[in-house]
C-alpha cells in the first residue's frame, strides 16, 4: 500500500539527498594519505634524522682534534717550561760564579794594592 506523497515533501527529499551527495562528494575529495605517501614522510624523516647524526658526528671528530691539539700544545709547553727552568737554574748559577769571582778579584786588588779604591771599569 502506497500513500500518495505531497509534492513539497518530495522537492524537499530531492534537494536533501542532492546536498548530501554533495556533501558526501566533498569530503571523497579530500583522500586520505597513500601507502606512497607514508613511506615518502617515514623516508624523509630518515633521512632528516641521518643527516643530524652526520652533522653531530662531524662536530664530534672535530671536537675531538681540537682536543688531541690542545693535549700536544701543552706537551710541548710543558717541554719548553722544563727548558726554561733549566735555563733559569743554568742562569743563576752562572750569576753566583760571577758574583764569587767578582768578590775574589777585589778581595785579591785589595791584598796587592791595600791603599787603593777599586773603581768600576767605565
Amino acid at each position: 500500500m502506497c500513500f500518495p506523497v505531497p509534492q513539497s515533501r518530495s522537492l524537499f527529499l530531492l534537494v536533501a539527498s542532492a546536498l548530501c551527495s554533495v556533501g558526501l562528494a566533498g569530503c571523497a575529495s579530500e583522500k586520505p594519505p597513500t601507502m606512497g605517501d607514508h613511506m615518502l614522510a617515514i623516508g624523509e624523516s630518515h633521512k632528516q634524522v641521518s643527516d643530524q647524526w652526520h652533522a653531530a658526528d662531524a662536530m664530534k671528530n672535530e671536537a675531538e682534534d681540537d682536543i688531541r691539539a690542545a693535549k700536544k700544545a701543552i706537551k710541548q709547553a710543558e717541554k719548553d717550561l722544563k727548558e726554561a727552568r733549566e735555563d733559569l737554574v743554568d742562569a743563576n748559577d752562572r750569576l753566583a760564579e760571577a758574583r764569587q769571582s767578582m768578590a775574589d778579584s777585589e778581595s785579591e786588588f785589595h791584598r796587592l794594592f791595600p791603599d787603593q779604591v777599586l773603581t768600576a771599569p767605565e
